[in-house]
């Protein structure tokens, strides 16, 4: 199915139907990551509605530059989908503004960049080197990359271009490689994971970042972070991020010339190289963790009228004019679709109306519970994280709460990918009434 693109996105939307609709109850907030086009319609939009549904409060997180061509030409069909949300964040002014036009009040969370895993080289590359890190599609254009390039070779001999991304285009944009006569200088790496991209970075004298549309794209985080020079397309958000001849050289879209030109002023003039990489590495603590975790934790965390917005059908208050009317039919429908589908609905009403009336102490008291009861039973039943703590602790009484989990290390994507077995509970569940759960060991029970 996977090479028949209408049967194949049809044939993982129902499993992904199905999880959803399992899996949302599980949560009390439910965290969609959004983009346009087609990703918002396909992935975005049902997660929003089955939550809605579910009655589980949604936040949204909303990337991705080409938000207002994709507003102009489907906002309409977009609303109803954005009312079910409670929190829009988008991570830049950018973006901000556009859902403003649009109506749409948000709050701003940076993206975050690992400070520890991309950081300056000791020393200087001892050849010029492009790196462009953006994935081969058409957005991206890195076929004016590679035109800017084939410009800059006629005056810079010795350079050479890495370009780490994968994407329809890559046949296409090899041949062009070809075409330029600039193939023995240009290396295509395909996909990088993220403990290769931090030596190609340490590796370039100027990261080229040459999008048609844009927000704010972790690659130039990372660059910035990495204590390499960037030029970069002035498109969508980058001028939020970016300032022209002082953290990075900006220059027009599809414009090969003045692309070669600036790329050319790095590789010529390295005390600029130099004077730019430092104003971007004193710009990116901005974009650490340990800036961003507080600011995105008060926002994901919500509150009482979150959930009760969540309960009501309500979202985001719209600034122009709303059909009140088929919103209150569609809200009349739920209610008596949720009651007929959902009998447990009222006992798990009360019981959250009962905790929208908690003073603050009794929801952290709450919470650390909670805490200590998940800490407890992942040290007993899941062996990475067994192993893994005990780096940093010698129990899990040690953590009494929300406040000290600080103390446990944090896993990355790669770490979780490579021990997936290791991170698989070895606990059984079995449901034994529709209100009781028993968990016990997988090797104490039966083979059935």
């Amino acid at each position: 199915m996977g090479s028949l693109p209408v049967i194949r996105a049809v044939g993982r939307l129902v499993p992904y139907l199905y999880r959803l609709w399992r899996d949302v109850p599980c949560g009390e907030v439910v965290h969609v990551m959004a983009n346009s086009g087609w990703a918002w319609h396909l992935f975005a939009a049902p997660a929003i509605w089955i939550a809605s549904w579910r009655c589980i409060p949604i936040v949204i997180t909303y990337h991705g530059g080409e938000a207002e061509a994709f507003f102009n030409r489907s906002f309409k069909l977009i609303r109803p989908t954005l009312e079910r949300v409670q929190q829009v964040i988008v991570p830049s002014e950018f973006l901000a503004a556009v859902f403003a036009r649009f109506g749409v009040s948000t709050v701003q969370v940076p993206n975050v960049v690992d400070l520890d895993a991309f950081a300056p080289a000791d020393s200087h590359p001892l050849e010029p080197h492009i790196v462009v890190t953006r994935n081969l599609e058409q957005v991206y254009d890195v076929a004016t990359a590679l035109h800017a390039f084939a410009r800059v070779r006629g005056q810079v001999t010795n350079v050479r271009m890495t370009i780490a991304g994968s994407g329809p285009l890559g046949d296409e944009l090899q041949r062009l490689t070809h075409a330029l006569r600039i193939a023995d200088a240009v290396r295509f790496t395909g996909r990088l994971d993220n403990r290769e991209l931090p030596a190609l970075y340490r590796s370039a004298t100027v990261a080229l970042n040459p999008s048609r549309a844009d927000n704010m794209p972790v690659s130039v985080l990372e660059a910035m972070a990495s204590g390499v020079a960037i030029v970069s397309t002035n498109v969508g958000g980058i001028p939020y991020l970016l300032r022209d001849g002082e953290n990075a050289l900006l220059v027009p879209p599809a414009c090969p010339t003045r692309m070669a030109e600036a790329i050319e002023r790095v590789l010529m003039d390295p005390i600029l190289g130099r004077r730019l990489a430092a104003t971007a590495l004193l710009d990116i603590g901005a974009f650490s963790w340990s800036r961003v975790r507080p600011i995105l934790f008060l926002h994901l965390s919500g509150g009482d009228g979150r959930k009760d917005e969540a309960r009501r059908g309500g979202g985001w208050e719209s600034t122009g004019p709303s059909g009140t009317r088929g919103a209150s039919m569609i809200r009349a429908i739920h209610a008596v679709l949720m009651n007929a589908l959902v009998p447990q609905r009222v006992s798990l009403m009360r019981l959250h109306k009962q905790r929208s009336g908690w003073s603050r102490d009794a929801i952290r008291g709450y919470q650390d519970e909670k805490v200590r009861e998940l800490i407890a039973y992942c040290w007993k039943y899941v062996p990475y994280y067994r192993a893994k703590w005990k780096e940093a602790i010698t129990s899990p009484d040690e953590i009494r709460g929300v406040d000290d989990l600080g103390k446990l290390p944090i896993l990355g994507k790669d770490e979780l990918r490579e021990n997936l077995e290791q991170l698989t509970t070895t606990a059984t569940f079995v449901k034994s009434s529709p209100r009781a759960v028993a968990v016990a060991p997988a090797d104490r029970l039966c083979s059935r």
